[in-house]
């Protein structure tokens, strides 16, 4: 009975970290990597699709797309000769322009 108790609760944290891997990408196994422990960065990585499943994320109509695009171009160019200027200016756009910005300060 407890041999297959302890079958159970290895499958279902196999299964969910194959579907987390499957969701997350690259980004699980930086997360894994960063923490360390694989089962406190799963419990990271679904505390974050918790925070962003609570985001109001809203889809850019097709001229604040195109908009935004152009500004990103633009930001971009910019890195090449000065990193630092650029940086501010993507900040900028992401959090006013694109509304991407939180109150704790984390995207």
């Amino acid at each position: 009975m407890l041999a297959a108790g302890l079958l159970a609760w290895f499958l279902v944290h196999q299964r969910r970290g194959r579907a987390l891997k499957s969701r997350f990408g690259d980004e699980y196994d930086r997360t894994v990597e960063d923490i360390g422990k694989r089962g406190e960065a799963e419990a990271e990585l679904l505390e974050r699709e918790k925070r962003v499943k609570s985001l109001d994320i809203r889809p850019l109509t097709f001229s604040q797309r195109a908009a935004f695009s152009n500004k990103w171009t633009e930001v971009k160019t910019l890195f090449v000769d000065s990193p630092a200027e650029a940086t501010l200016h993507a900040d900028r756009l992401l959090v006013h322009d694109a509304g991407a910005g939180l109150s704790d300060g984390r995207f």
